[in-house]
C-alpha cells in the first residue's frame, strides 16, 4: 500500500529545500554579477583617467616646448645681441 500523504509530504519538503537552495544560488549570483559589474566599472574608469591624464600631459608638454622655446629664442636674441656690442 502507498502512503500518498508520507510522499506528498516528501515531495513538499523537497521542494522547500530546492527553492531554498534556488534562492541561495540566486543570492550568491546577484552578489557575484554586482562585484563583476563594480570590477569592470572600475577598469573602465580608470582606463578613462589614464587616456585624460596622457592628454594632459601631452598638452602640458606641447605647451612647455612651445615656451621653452619662445625663451630659447629670447635668450640666444639677447646673447647675440650683447655679443655684438662687446
Amino acid at each position: 500500500c502507498i502512503d500518498f500523504k508520507k510522499l506528498i509530504f516528501e515531495f513538499v519538503v523537497f521542494k522547500n529545500y530546492l527553492d531554498g537552495v534556488r534562492g541561495e544560488l540566486k543570492e550568491e549570483m546577484k552578489v557575484k554579477l554586482k562585484e563583476e559589474m563594480k570590477n569592470e566599472l572600475k577598469d573602465e574608469m580608470r582606463e578613462e583617467l589614464k587616456e585624460e591624464m596622457r592628454a594632459e600631459i601631452q598638452e602640458m608638454l606641447v605647451e612647455y616646448d612651445i615656451k621653452s622655446r619662445v625663451t630659447c629664442q629670447a635668450k640666444t636674441k639677447q646673447g647675440n645681441a650683447s655679443g655684438r656690442t662687446s
